[in-house]
């Protein structure tokens, strides 16, 4: 059966070689992500950007304390690796019905303010 696992326990999957987009390197990983937007344009400006940077600064710490950087290409590379991972996973979760699409979309959005991170440092 298409989307299931063959063995004793036929698991639901979802086909990577359908979603897998090709490997990302340290140049299409830093080009992946937008620039941080203008954040002097007022009161009307857009939070995310702001918010964007603290988690980037916060991601960063966390590396550091680890003796890495996401300033560095490899580091960043393997980063955005990860990142595609968990947005598989939440993928995953929508497909199986294990969460509704508000939450979805908020977990999703997240991710991509953290995909952001090695570019806004």
């Amino acid at each position: 059966m298409p989307g299931r696992a063959s063995g004793t326990g036929a698991a639901e999957v979802i086909d990577l070689a359908r979603r897998r987009p090709t490997t990302p390197t340290p140049a299409t990983a830093a080009a992946a992500a937008p620039a941080l937007a203008d954040t002097a344009a007022g009161p009307a400006a857009d939070p995310a950007p702001a918010a964007n940077l603290s988690l980037a600064i916060t991601v960063e710490a966390l590396y550091k304390a680890r003796g890495q950087t996401l300033t560095d290409p490899d580091t960043a590379c393997a980063y955005a690796t990860a990142i595609e991972a968990v947005q598989l996973m939440l993928d995953g979760a929508r497909a199986r019905g294990l969460t509704d699409e508000a939450t979805f979309t908020a977990l999703s959005g997240m991710l991509t303010g953290m995909r952001e991170s090695p570019q806004l440092l």
